[in-house]
């Protein structure tokens, strides 16, 4: 969702929404190599073994993310589209097969509370969907207390709209830890 052209129309981020978005429109959503290439080093160099990735569009970031995984770790990565979700999984299935990944299918306010009580600690967290002001911010306050020390957390396109803005500007004030702004990606380091 990077592109201003790739935003959701009204009401397409809303529970039980549908999108008639085309594949191509949404495989344009995906991370570049360059941005994909960074989330797997940040995973590799920490040692993450917990990683949650909200918004897992065609599976592209998740097998980056996988691939960094030490033996033994584990992604769970969070799509609200069934068939993009589909999608998704014969991405993973190719391009990390025996990894340990596992997609969750339903939009976030269903799925994220039962990912973190089964994942935390939480070593790393890439937040890519639902680019709204509240509820980005909502998904930062329920991602903190079942962080695992030294975690990280990674939004993505904290400059797609002014409501983006906001919520990465409320999160750096709020953040324990250090944030480093990427321009398109904003990181909490936390303590």
């Amino acid at each position: 969702m990077g592109r201003r052209a790739e935003r959701p129309s009204d009401g397409e981020n809303e529970p039980g929404a549908r999108s008639s978005r085309k594949l191509s429109e949404v495989a344009l959503a995906s991370k570049s190599s360059l941005w994909c290439v960074l989330l797997h080093k940040i995973v590799r160099l920490t040692g993450a073994t917990n990683c949650v990735e909200m918004g897992t569009c065609l599976g592209i970031s998740a097998s980056y993310l996988a691939a960094a995984l030490p033996e033994g770790g584990r992604l769970v990565t969070m799509e609200g589209s069934p068939g993009v979700a589909d999608i998704a999984t014969d991405t993973l299935r190719t391009l990390v097969p025996g990894r340990a990944v596992e997609i969750r299918r339903g939009p976030f306010h269903e799925t994220l509370n039962v990912v973190l009580r089964e994942m935390s600690p939480i070593d790393f967290v890439f937040v890519d969907g639902h680019h709204e002001e509240q509820a980005t911010e909502q998904y930062f306050r329920q991602l903190l207390p079942n962080m695992q020390q030294n975690g990280v957390i990674v939004f993505d396109d904290i400059r797609w709209s002014p409501g983006m803005k906001k919520a990465w500007s409320h999160i750096r004030a709020q953040a324990p830890g250090v944030c480093v702004d990427l321009g398109t990606l904003g990181l909490v380091l936390l303590p």
